[in-house]
């Protein structure tokens, strides 16, 4: 599994937690968040497959993202992920060690500068799909965070981004930012292009071997 993996199953996890699950459920959802972010926590912020390395994009450790130049395109994406997973955990377990991790990134490992810096990625490293992450990422970020500069940070950093996205007329980023701001954002533009945009009829088949 990649880093993009990661950010659809925990946006998943969240919505259905928030949205949708009863009190069963959201222990089922809480074990599961919980136990896959203690795995990343006990791998220095990394995935590890079968043959004890990470995964080719799943990295979220501050020793490379921060000191490792050949992580530098992904730095500002992957510290913004790693902070959504460890504040998921801790929204839905109450339990310190989560935000103990997070607010380190945050103080000591300059994870919010390297977040900061998403507005400004080189051109070069752009491809569409870590727009459709960040998405992902941001109902998190939002509405579990309770200190209040960190919202004000995050909100910002959204409304920001969002500025930059409104040309897309896309319905999911339309949504999601819709959500995590409690606002109605885009809403014509987002039902015209569902009217107009026809079912696909083809099926496309995908080979992951």
């Amino acid at each position: 599994a990649g880093s993009d993996e990661w950010c659809g199953h925990m946006m998943g996890y969240y919505c259905y937690y928030e949205l949708a699950a009863n009190e069963a459920e959201r222990e089922v959802v809480r074990r599961h968040v919980a136990l896959l972010v203690d795995h990343l926590i006990a791998h220095d912020f990394a995935m590890i497959d079968i043959d004890g390395k990470h995964t080719r994009w799943s990295v979220w450790s501050p020793q490379l993202l921060n000191k490792d130049p050949e992580w530098s395109p992904d730095r500002s994406l992957n510290s913004m992920e790693l902070l959504a997973f460890l504040k998921l955990a801790y929204y839905c377990t109450k339990d310190e060690k989560y935000q103990q991790h997070y607010l380190r990134l945050v103080n000591e490992e300059h994870y919010l500068d390297n977040m900061a810096a998403i507005m400004d990625q080189n051109p070069a490293w752009f491809i569409y799909y870590d727009v459709t992450m960040q998405a992902y990422l941001y109902p998190i970020l939002l509405n579990c965070e309770k200190d209040p500069r960190l919202l004000a940070f995050y909100q910002q950093h959204i409304d920001k981004w969002m500025q930059r996205r409104e040309g897309d007329k896309n319905p999911l980023i339309n949504f999601l930012y819709s959500y995590a701001r409690n606002k109605k954002t885009g809403l014509k533009a987002s039902i015209d292009f569902l009217v107009d945009t026809p079912l696909d009829l083809v099926d496309w088949t995908i080979d992951h071997t």
